[in-house]
């Protein structure tokens, strides 16, 4: 975990608890979950082209 991604998450945090309405709040994590699946997702498929390559 980078020291950007720390940086990010915390200003994720903030802006959560800075936010009051409920729905907001939901979207906002369902995005990030979203974010995060996807990138894991992304990187998968990336190590499966490697791996065929070698």
């Amino acid at each position: 975990m980078g020291a950007k991604e720390k940086g990010d998450k915390k200003f994720y945090l903030i802006f959560i608890n800075n936010v009051d309405n409920m729905k907001t709040k939901f979207v906002i994590l369902m995005m990030i979950l979203m974010s995060i699946l996807e990138m894991n997702e992304m990187s998968r498929q990336h190590n499966q082209l490697k791996a065929k390559r070698y």
